[in-house]
């Protein structure tokens, strides 16, 4: 063969593989997330597909970002092998992200990026832990889907306004549940719970769905700077650890320059006799950011014919010591008024024509021939902590296990609720709306001292009602320590007596005593030598 041709041959073949030259090249995950809470574990797959023309083999994983709190609480990354150990053109390996999410991390979002290195070509994966508080007792778990159909993640409120809580509740088991909701407003700044709510229990049927809808009030002394998430979830009554899920949307606040609303009525007493009088003491507080000047209260008992305005007053700006004002009016209840429950209101007026009204339950009874008393034999409230002894450095939440009994033959509706806690904060009460004949329920009451709460014992009032009326109430007894946070402010530790000894001693004295040492020292070595 002629050498030439070959030669050329050669050539011809050298340019071809030269033209086909190996490509690196790859696809990653865009993106990981993970959402549980402190003191969790996760595994989150990362997926690597080889979009080039040379197999990949040479690996390396390398998490930057958020990996402490800021109390350097520690959240950790490590990765697994690839599998498989190499991937040809066209296939597809997984690499296993492990996330320690540490007991004492705050709840929040941390971010950071996944680089991963293939035969030395880096790609970029967007990483995401959200740590959640302990919504499920047990963590997401079980066949319950939660879908949030409203408030929309973002939405913005204003405090004291209601959110109507909208949710759909999917039961993927195949059995039939009892499903419960509960509404938490969580402030993410303060690491928080400021407040639940429950809902009626439900049977939802194997592979079918239902809706609940709440109404949930915002306290009006949230601070607008912090972030808040309400996460709604749903369990299975009586087993959370085995079915529960949860959706929380992010809730905005915003204040009005304008806002006064009617805090309270408090009515003494809630239950009245014919012929009695009744005490009511309104507090109106000033939740917006301007000063309210020549604010007023009407008040009306419509029913027994009473209405009255209050004198003008001032309030300051939301957050200010002067922002809230209570006043008082006093109307009689007639002798020949029917027994029977009745309604007062009261409306404040402010900045030239705007108003915002409450209105109040007031039960009014007459003698023993009262149609509206219920006999304790039909329902019965107990308290199992009536005498209750908050532990020293103990939080400064606390809560009530209540026992509700419907001894009666018929369906009864009732409510719960807590009054003359002037001292605490009513964060939710877990109770049924309706007890069916023969219904022994436990029900909570959630409360948290406010700040500056004294030392010793403080009265409350649990009270299980009924639409005609009250059924019953009872008395509650909460001693709280002296070394509880709320109450001083700061978590003090005790120091031994020996220790203070030392540590109390002025500089002078140690100065003196370091040189009865070392003359001490200087004797023993002379009595050696002279040895």
């Amino acid at each position: 063969m002629n050498i030439k041709l070959i030669i050329s041959i050669f050539a011809v073949l050298a340019l071809a593989a030269m033209s086909v030259s190996a490509v690196v090249d790859y696809t990653v995950t865009a993106n990981v997330n993970v959402e549980d809470e402190a003191d969790s574990t996760n595994i989150v797959d990362i997926t690597i597909t080889n979009t080039g023309n040379e197999t990949l083999d040479t690996f390396a994983f390398l998490y930057t970002g958020e990996t402490k709190d800021s109390d350097n609480d520690p959240l950790t990354f490590t990765f697994s092998t690839v599998s498989p150990a190499t991937i040809a053109p066209g296939a597809t390996g997984t690499v296993k992200m492990t996330v320690v999410v540490d007991e004492d991390v705050d709840t929040g979002s941390y971010t950071g990026t996944v680089n991963v290195t293939a035969n030395g070509l880096v790609k970029q994966v967007a990483s995401t832990v959200d740590v959640v508080p302990e919504v499920c007792k047990s963590g997401k778990n079980g066949q319950l889907q939660v879908n949030v159909d409203e408030p929309d993640s973002g939405e913005t409120f204003k405090p004291g306004e209601d959110i109507d809580v909208s949710v759909n509740v999917e039961n993927n088991d195949d059995d039939d549940m009892d499903v419960k909701v509960t509404a938490m407003l969580w402030d993410i700044d303060e690491n928080d719970e400021v407040k639940k709510v429950s809902s009626e229990v439900k049977n939802i049927d194997d592979g079918d769905d239902e809706d609940f809808d709440l109404t949930f009030t915002l306290p009006t002394d949230l601070d607008e700077d912090d972030n808040y998430v309400l996460y709604v979830k749903a369990y299975e009554d009586a087993h959370e650890s085995r079915n529960c899920d949860f959706e929380g949307p992010e809730v905005k606040l915003e204040r009005d320059s304008h806002d006064v609303v009617v805090q309270k009525i408090d009515l003494l007493p809630e239950t009245a006799e014919c012929g009695s009088k009744v005490t009511a003491n309104v507090k109106v507080e000033n939740i917006g950011t301007d000063n309210e000047n020549d604010v007023y209260v009407e008040f009306f008992a419509k029913d027994f014919s009473y209405r009255k305005d209050s004198a003008e007053f001032d309030l300051d700006e939301y957050d200010n010591s002067d922002s809230d004002y209570v006043t008082q009016f006093t109307f009689d209840v007639p002798k020949n008024a029917k027994a029977g429950e009745y309604f007062t209101e009261a409306v404040a007026h402010y900045n030239d024509g705007d108003f915002h009204s409450l209105m109040q339950k007031l039960v009014v009874t007459c003698g023993s021939s009262s149609s509206t008393t219920m006999s304790e034999s039909d329902a019965k409230l107990s308290v199992l902590n009536t005498d209750l002894k908050l532990e020293p450095g103990s939080t400064n939440k606390f809560s009530l296990e209540l026992v509700l009994r419907n001894n009666g033959q018929e369906e009864l509706p009732v409510t719960l609720d807590v009054t003359e806690a002037q001292w605490a904060d009513v964060l939710g009460v877990e109770a049924p709306s309706t007890l069916n004949p023969g219904d022994e329920f436990h029900a909570y009451a959630y409360l948290k001292l406010k700040e500056g709460t004294l030392p010793g014992k403080h009265n409350l009032r649990v009270n299980l009602r009924k639409e005609s009326g009250l059924i019953e109430s009872k008395l509650v007894t909460v001693t709280v320590p002296e070394l509880t946070n709320v109450v001083t402010g700061a978590v003090t530790s005790s120091t031994p007596q020996w220790k203070s000894w030392f540590t109390n001693r002025p500089k002078l004295f140690w100065v003196v005593a370091d040189l009865v040492l070392v003359a001490l020292a200087v004797l023993f070595i002379r009595l050696l030598f002279k040895k």
